[in-house]
């Protein structure tokens, strides 16, 4: 717990470097009551189905656009329930499947209730690492798969780029697996507007015909985008920007 209030607290500073100490530290109690909706809100949802607000989706052309085609690789980042994001997504694209990797490192670990949860809603929750054998067949398919990048994770393939004037590393996950299935790239994440959660689509990241770094850069600058237009929800307790 300890380390996580002291992540929280240098994420934000990277954040907003010229923020005072208090304002920092309002905002990770902020990120901090937002998890704990956040928890609630996933569990009312995984057991009882029920969501507390009304849900809805802004710029939706953007997917079903997509969708004439293939799936889609979607990046997202830790704002709001992204068990709450299924449920939106799952309410309007339920033709279509839907892989979500989940960092399952720990004993108490709550993979396995997530993945019987969401079978019924047509996604696919798989342990982040090991798992193409499971997001391969969903995305020959016209499935999609949802990754969270903003986030310590295990991975061997990263890319330097710039976040909130730093240089950090960043997995290039997203943008292998849409040159290998020739997917489109397309940040979301949800956010609270008027009393109504939404997830909310951002057109598309083009990769063809560029290099590896100029577009990580792009999906890095969509994920400032996304955690700024999110700040007061935004919860990220590692060492994401600190490395």
């Amino acid at each position: 717990m300890q380390k996580a209030i002291y992540y929280c607290y240098k994420n934000f500073r990277v954040v907003k470097p010229h923020w005072s100490k208090f304002r920092v530290s309002y905002y990770c109690i902020l990120s901090f009551y937002a998890f704990a909706k956040q928890r609630f809100d996933s569990i009312l949802f995984l057991t009882s189905g029920k969501v507390r607000h009304k849900t809805g989706v802004i710029n939706k052309e953007i997917v079903e656009e997509i969708y004439k085609k293939k799936g889609a690789i979607f990046i997202s980042i830790h704002a709001g329930s992204y068990p709450v994001l299924g449920k939106i997504y799952n309410d309007h694209f339920s033709d279509r499947k839907l892989i979500v990797p989940f960092y399952n490192h720990n004993r108490l670990s709550i993979f396995d209730f997530f993945r019987n949860r969401f079978k019924k809603y047509g996604i696919e929750v798989v342990s982040l690492g090991g798992s193409m054998k499971d997001i391969r067949p969903v995305l020959l398919r016209g499935g999609s798969v949802v990754l969270f990048l903003d986030a310590e994770l295990p991975v061997r393939h990263t890319e330097k780029v710039t976040m909130f004037n730093k240089r950090i590393e960043l997995s290039t996950g997203a943008l292998w697996l849409a040159r290998k299935y020739d997917l489109a790239i397309i940040p979301v994440c949800i956010n609270k507007k008027n009393g109504r959660l939404n997830a909310h689509f951002y057109e598309q990241i083009e990769y063809k015909n560029k290099g590896d770094a100029p577009v990580m850069q792009e999906i890095a600058n969509k994920l400032e985008k996304m955690v700024l237009k999110n700040l007061k929800t935004w919860h990220v307790y590692d060492q994401f920007l600190l490395r």
